[in-house]
């Protein structure tokens, strides 16, 4: 006969064949538990979000009322001869922990997965359950400020890097060097890299100041006022000057290449081509100025056909 659970008394007697019954009653207690535990998970983290410290997951066993219970084997005897809970931490080993409670602490950083059960007195075993969480507990660990692009000196590149959960966002900040607020800019996030532009001219010239605050996904973050090579970086304003030197010395550049190529243009003067005649020109001891000076300095100034179109436009020449 199937008992119900929890505990039954069974009494007998004995008797004889000619019915008589002994005056003696056994009876004994039969203690029936079918059910599994249930197990519950305190403090147990949103898997959604990162964590910036320490996991500790409480994980509690209940067993039903009048049943086998959660009792703990003794301090002697292994845990399996005892109600317990069970756990394991990323797929690692099974760890039992005596009677109905265990506490779980993770602290390292990365993706995890906690897995656990309880099995009561009765050898029941609960279902298995696992919870996802995400720990980072450590700042970006790259924020250095890329050297200055010469061709745009206004420009601020930042080089971020988070391992764990990644970059979220940051700032560039300046001030006056030594003293006065730090004042952010608008700064993007794009590549890996943190990018902004000095307002150079609405700025007091002088030497500044720059730093980058990196935040990762979890919210830690890290201040630098350095470049990749260690350096403070520090930028002397106006920049938009340094630009303008740059420009110039491109536009002498242009005008050294003209020079060079003025054997190719065909000029005309006293009905001599310089261009086929060059020889000619040079024995009869006559030179030109260079035409590509003068147009640099004119603009304005257009040829026809490989020809300067009014004389008073024609290179000059002078006797040597």
């Amino acid at each position: 006969t199937d008992l119900p659970e929890g505990v039954t008394t069974v009494k007998a007697r004995a008797i004889s064949g000619a019915g008589v019954a002994s005056r003696e009653v056994g009876s004994t207690r039969i203690a029936v538990d079918r059910s599994p535990p249930s197990l519950a998970a305190e403090n147990a983290p949103d898997p959604e979000r990162w964590q910036r410290s320490t996991v500790s997951v409480t994980l509690s066993g209940t067993d039903q009322a009048n049943l086998s219970g959660m009792g703990a084997a003794p301090p002697e005897q292994p845990p399996e001869h005892g109600a317990y809970v069970a756990h394991r931490v990323d797929g690692g080993a099974v760890l039992r922990s005596r009677g109905a409670r265990a506490v779980v602490s993770v602290s390292s950083d990365g993706l995890h997965s906690l897995t656990y059960h309880a099995v009561d007195l009765a050898g029941n075993e609960s279902s298995r359950h696992t919870i996802p969480f995400k720990i980072d507990a450590t700042p970006p660990e790259v924020v250095a400020f890329e050297a200055s692009d010469p061709h745009d000196p206004r420009r601020l590149s930042v080089v971020v890097w988070d391992s764990t959960s990644g970059i979220a966002g940051g700032t560039i900040e300046m001030r006056r060097s030594g003293r006065g607020a730090w004042r952010a800019l608008r700064t993007s996030l794009g590549q890996g890299h943190l990018s902004a532009y000095i307002d150079d001219l609405g700025r007091t010239d002088g030497t500044y100041e720059f730093r980058a605050r990196a935040q990762d996904q979890a919210g830690n973050e890290r201040v630098s006022d350095r470049r990749r090579d260690g350096s403070k970086k520090e930028l002397v304003l106006p920049l938009r000057l340094a630009s303008r030197r740059a420009t110039s010395l491109r536009l002498h550049r242009v005008n050294d290449v003209m020079r060079r190529a003025r054997r190719r243009i065909s000029l005309r003067s006293a009905g001599v081509s310089c261009e086929k005649q060059i020889d000619r020109c040079t024995s009869s001891r006559w030179s030109f100025r260079n035409h590509a000076t003068e147009l640099s300095r004119n603009p304005t100034r257009r040829l026809e056909s490989g020809k300067i179109s009014r004389l008073a436009d024609r290179p000059r020449f002078r006797q040597r």
